[in-house]
This record gives C-alpha cells, structure tokens and sequence, in this order.
C-alpha cells in the first residue's frame, strides 16, 4: 500500500502520545506516595527501572532500525517480538527467585515486567503505522492508553490500597488496547510470508542493537542498582523522585526525533550524509534549547512543584536536582547521535561505547554512592551520562567523516 503524508498530525499526536507514555510512570509514583507508603513507592521505583533493563531484551532493537531497514517483513518482526516478549517473562521470573526478594517485591517486579512487556510488544504495531505515514494511529494508541491507566490505577488503590491490584488493572488495560486497537490498525500492513531464515539474520543483525541498547538502560539506572544496595527503600524513593524530571527530560528528546526517523532514513539511503548531519545539528539544537529551559525550570520552582506534587520535603535536594537535569540533557543529545549510528548502520561500534562505558559506569557508582549516598548517586548519573555523549560525540563524527570520504570517492 502507498504511504500517506500525515506529518503534522503525525507530529502532534506522537508528542502528545510520547508524553503520556512518558508521565504514566510519575503518576503511579505520585498515587503511590499519597495513598500507600514511602517503602512501598521506593519498591515500585526500583522495580521499574530493573524492568526498563528487561525492557529492551522485549523490544531488542529500536524503532530507528525497524523503520529504516526494509529487508524484514512485518510479520518477521512481529513473530521476533513476541518471542522476545515470552523470553523476558521466563528471565524475570528467574531473576527475582534467584535474587530471594521478598514476596511482595518479587510480585510487583513481576506484575510491571508484564506490563512492559505489553508495551514492547505495541512498539511493533507503532513501527509498523510509522512506516506506512500513520504514525498519529501509534500516538492516540500510548494517549489513551496511558491516561486510562493512571485513572484505573488510581481508582484501584483508592478503593483496595493494594500497589499489586493497581499494576494487575493497567496490564489488563494495555492488553485490550493491544488486542482491539493497535493489531486492527496495522493488520492491512502484515504480510503473510515468514521465513526462518530472516529470523535468525533478524537477530544477528540487531543483537549489537540489543546489547547497546540493554547496556544504555543499565548506564542511565546504574546509580538507582547501586543505591538499592547501600540505601534503604525510602531513599530509593528520594532519588526517584529528584531523578524524575531529568527522566522526563531526556525522553521528551523523543517527541522531536521520532517524526524525524523517516526523513533520516532517506537521507541516509540517498547518500545525502551533508543534509543528515545539518539534520542532526538541527536536532540537537532543539535539545539542547528544551534542556537549558529545563535547567532554569527546576531552579525556580523545581523543588517546591515536587514538594507538593509528592507530599514530601525535598528542599536539600534542589542541587542535586539540577546536576541531574545536566546529566538528563547529555543523554537526551546520547539518543539522538545513537539513532543517527543506527539508521548509518553502525551498530557494533555503539555496542563497544556501552560496553566500554558501563564498565566506568559500574566503579563510579559504587565509588560514590559507598562514600555519598544519595549526592553520589546524582553526581554519578551526571558523570556517566556526560562520559557516554563524549564517546557519541567522537564517534558519530569519525562516521560521518568516513562516509562523506566514500561518497566523494564514489563519485569521482
């Protein structure tokens, strides 16, 4: 079927979409601070940052590269999907019997491996409207939703004050959202033929997409593991809460990059790589504006707008507040040079940067949060972030000299 020009539509409701995926999870910690305990929403705030690493064993490769890269069917993709999606569920129930948490954490652990498990397998469904110039269809889809989640979430602990019913209640929401939305928008667009063959090069091919990806969400959460183990779960819950808005921050880069994917794409198949980078550039200009906007947010009313929002008093720490909104911009501008690698294909070299990366990532961490606690648990993650948009930075214009230099050569 020919793809439709959508793209200001395409644009308003993937941002609109993005955000509600985006705050759906500072809204469940905001109800569970106000309606259950501090312990409680420390576990709930450890227990989805772990699954955001069982996350991307779920989605293994981006949507960069499911967008750009034409050689798989959508069926293809889909049945990789759903494979991945089973192996996350039997490797989480794994994990927390081999960890010996408590039974309510290991629940709660459980019950948002599956809702996140469900949101991989949507992601597929949103690629796949993407391609074909409806990427407002994948943007009403997370809308929606999310915002009927927070409200079944939020009536859930109102009424039984129990976190494990409220995560049982957005599971089945995301699951009916799946089963009569998401698959009937993209059905038209699936293909019947599937061949084993393309599955196994699927993987192959996007496992340095897996591994970087897997060891990026580890690098971002490192000092939240590390934490886990030096502090209490009440503090846990402090630095969820301070780390929130650079959280919200960095994945707001995704409401200007993604409507950009297609059009990055062409470039890159059009040798275009002089248009690519101004495209970059352009980009990151408006990260980094949004960033220092941030920046000057927090400052004035960061503290006092978490104060009320959570019921807490955070007022000692506003600094380390904005030292992590420094962080949240580094990795803001860290997904946009990683989706650029992705669509040029250079993905092993990304894996090398996170492998690299996460090996500092795991001394600094336990170095600090050892000797700091909470202040070293921020000063980390701004350090870790800053390290890993240095290595990008290098990398991605080594790759864009190396490509201008192939095409001139080609062309002579």
């Amino acid at each position: 079927m020919k793809k439709v020009d959508n793209e200001k539509k395409n644009f308003l409701w993937n941002a609109v979409g993005l955000s509600m995926n985006t705050f759906n999870s500072l809204f469940f910690m905001i109800i569970i601070n106000r309606i259950n305990s501090g312990r409680e929403a420390g576990i709930f705030t450890f227990a989805f940052s772990l699954v955001g690493m069982l996350y991307f064993i779920a989605i293994f490769y981006s949507r960069a590269f499911q967008v750009s890269n034409k050689k798989f069917s959508n069926k293809e993709y889909i049945i990789h999907r759903i494979i991945n999606c089973i192996l996350t569920l039997i490797i989480s129930t794994l994990f927390v019997v081999i960890c010996k948490y408590s039974f309510y954490k290991s629940i709660i652990i459980l019950l948002i491996t599956l809702f996140r498990v469900l949101e991989a397998l949507a992601d597929v469904f949103y690629g796949i409207e993407q391609v074909n110039g409806y990427l407002y269809k994948a943007g009403k889809s997370m809308f929606f939703k999310g915002l009927i989640s927070i409200i079944v979430f939020l009536i859930i602990d109102i009424i039984t004050k129990d976190v494990r019913l409220s995560c049982f209640g957005i599971i089945i929401i995301n699951l009916f959202g799946i089963l009569f939305y998401d698959i009937k928008n993209s059905k038209d667009y699936i293909e019947n033929d599937i061949k084993m063959s393309n599955l196994i090069s699927l993987y192959k091919k996007t496992l340095p997409i897996f591994i970087f990806s897997f060891l990026s969400i580890y690098l971002v959460n490192s000092t939240k593991y590390t934490l886990d183990f030096y502090d209490s779960a009440e503090i846990q819950n402090i630095f969820g809460i301070i780390l929130m808005p650079g959280t919200m921050l960095s994945l707001c880069c995704q409401y200007i990059l993604n409507p950009y994917l297609n059009k990055m794409s062409d470039l890159k198949k059009n040798n275009n790589f002089l248009d690519f980078n101004k495209l970059i550039a352009k980009i990151s200009s408006y990260v980094i504006l949004l960033g220092i906007l941030g920046e000057i947010v927090c400052y004035l009313i960061g503290i006092p707008l978490l104060n009320f929002v959570y019921n807490i008093d955070l007022k000692q720490y506003k600094y380390l507040l904005l030292i992590i909104i420094i962080g949240a911009i580094c990795y803001a501008l860290v997904n946009i040079f990683s989706s650029a690698l992705t669509i040029l294909e250079r993905n092993f070299i990304q894996m090398i940067i996170y492998i690299i990366n996460s090996i500092f990532a795991f001394i600094i961490s336990i170095i600090l949060i050892s000797n700091y606690k909470i202040k070293g648990a921020a000063i980390g993650y701004s350090i870790i972030m800053l390290l890993i948009l240095i290595t990008y930075i290098l990398c991605y214009n080594k790759t864009m000299k190396d490509l201008r230099y192939e095409n001139e050569t080609t062309n002579k």
